[in-house]
């Protein structure tokens, strides 16, 4: 009997300690940005933004050659903890890269969501809604190499 009370005793205090570690933790809307350099000057670098949470791609402005591109997106799910973060803003920087500087997410943006790619020099963009609904994809045609390489 004595064995069982310390065995029940034991439980008890064991039990709590892994439920306690077992608590979920909020991730970020963004899990950061993935760069795909073209082997050609006459074709689109690529840029990959990986999302924790599915997206649909809605709209995207300017149309036109620019330093800032503004994608609208609406979030398909978002796990409970998370709820507050879709309303905050997020940044992620890629690595290496000459032409794009920095991506934002905006939650807090009138009309949004929405994530803000700020380049170096102008560009054209053209986005494409991952296959998964966890990739925005945006190649990007730098407009100097391209009159350079007098692509057509």
């Amino acid at each position: 009997m004595n064995k069982l009370i310390k065995a029940l005793l034991l439980s008890a205090l064991v039990l709590p300690a892994t439920l306690i570690q077992a608590q979920p933790i909020g991730e970020n809307i963004m899990e950061g940005v993935e760069l795909i350099r073209s082997k050609s000057p006459c074709d689109p670098d690529l840029a990959i933004i990986h999302m924790h949470y599915p997206v649909r791609y809605i709209s995207h402005y300017p149309q036109d050659p620019s330093d800032e591109l503004r994608i609208r997106i609406k979030h398909i799910q978002v796990a409970p903890i998370d709820q507050d973060a879709r309303d905050l803003r997020e940044s992620a920087t890629p690595e290496d890269h000459n032409l794009l500087d920095e991506v934002v997410y905006e939650g807090d943006f009138s009309g949004g969501p929405y994530l803000t790619l700020q380049y170096l020099e102008a560009v054209r963009s053209e986005v494409i809604q991952g296959s998964d609904y966890r990739t925005i994809k945006v190649l990007i045609y730098p407009s100097k190499r391209i009159q350079q390489a007098k692509c057509q």
